[in-house]
Parts: structure tokens; sequence; C-alpha cells
């Protein structure tokens, strides 16, 4: 009887962290839509051993942030300055970083006080990050819904929900053989192929899909305001 309980209860916290964590993080990853950046570029140069391109902000964001600057050292770190408008003192902004071939690596999202030169601290990019894109999210006391729009893929959405499915009906089998063998007793055999342990099995089944269910909807919800 304690085999079978520790054998229902060990498989139930495995399908709770596997719906609400593991498949989450393998299959619902989140896609970007952000426009390619406008800003530009207006010269290079180098500073001790950091390569430096100076960027002009795009006209949207030039009543906050007049231009910034792109550098890399020669191990490869990349950095992220700004120079901010005159009166600018506090801002919210996500730096939207690509890769050279266009794909949106990572969203860093940056709230700080700007100092009294008007300008931002260093922000570390992504090492394969080729150039960025800049979204005010707030400045001094003004907020904005300018925010990166992010969505899953369809298919992943697919996908994610046919593994909580497999594994819900998994689960219900492995609680319906651990009950037949802890319950069963001598007849734990027939007691698990009986009509009345079917309809267990189907009750445990319908009912672990709704929970899965509830987690894709409620997973997917997350994520899409994350």
């Amino acid at each position: 009887m304690f085999i079978g309980l520790t054998v229902v209860i060990v498989s139930m916290i495995l399908f709770i962290v596997a719906l609400t964590m593991l498949l989450p993080r393998l299959l619902l990853r989140v896609k970007y839509n952000v426009d390619e950046p406008q800003d530009r570029g207006l010269k290079r140069c180098i500073v001790g051993n950091k390569r430096c391109v100076v960027f002009r902000s795009e006209e949207r964001n030039r009543p906050y942030i007049k231009q910034f600057l792109l550098t890399c050292d020669e191990n490869g770190e990349k950095l992220l300055k700004c120079k901010c408008a005159k009166g600018i003192h506090y801002l919210d902004y996500d730096v939207v970083t690509f890769d050279r071939y266009d794909k949106v690596i990572e969203v860093i999202n940056v709230k700080e006080d700007v100092c009294q030169l008007g300008v931002t601290r260093n922000v570390v990019l992504p090492r394969e990050c080729s150039y960025v894109s800049i979204i005010i999210r707030g400045a001094n006391e003004t907020e904005f819904v300018t925010a990166p729009m992010t969505a899953i893929p369809k298919k992943s959405i697919f996908g994610y929900s046919v593994c909580v499915f497999l594994l819900s009906m998994l689960e219900s089998f492995i609680i319906k053989i651990s009950c037949a063998y802890t319950f069963g007793g001598v007849f734990r055999e027939s007691f698990a192929s009986s009509a009345d342990s079917i309809l267990l099995n189907l009750l445990i089944s319908i009912t672990l899909c709704l929970i899965g269910g509830a987690t894709v909807i409620m997973t997917i919800w997350k994520r899409n305001r994350s």
C-alpha cells in the first residue's frame, strides 16, 4: 500500500512540474513582433580598446533619447549607453537586440534615474547582438503603452496541448494501476480491467485533461502578458 501511494504522489508531483515548468520552457517560447530599427549610424570611432558606433535615435525617440552608443571591446563584450534629451531625469525603456540575420535575440527592460549629465548607465548586450531598437515605455512621470508585441506561435500551442493530453493519459494510467495494486488485494488484476476501474480511469483522465487544459490557458496568458 505504501509503495502504491508513493508512486501516485511522486507521479503527480512530476506531472505538475512537467505541465507548469518543463513543457512551457521548452515549447512555449515567446516570439517578438518588432519592426526593424530606423536609427541612423552617424560615425564609427575607437576609444581605448573599444570599437564604438554612434547612432542618432529615430524620430519618435528623439524627445527622450537623442543619441546612443554601441561599444564592443576586444573580448567581445557589447554595451549600450544613451544620451538623453534635456530635462529627462527618469527613463523606462526596452532594448530590443537583433542578430546579424535580423532575428530578435532578447528584449532587455531598463528602468533608471538619469544622471545630471543626461547619460544612462551601460546596458550589457548579448555577444551575438549586431544592432538594437529602443522602445520607450515611460519618461519622467509619463508612461506609454509601447511594449514590444509578443506572441506564442500557434504550432507551439498545439504541440504543448498535445503533450499535455498525452501526459494526462499517462498519469491517469499510472494512478489506475497504482490504485489497483494498493486497494485491489488479490483481485488487483481483475480490478485493473473491470468496468468500475475503466470508469475510474475515465474520470481521472477527464479531471487531468481539465487540469492540463487550464494549465495551457493560464500559461499562455501569462507568457503573452510578460
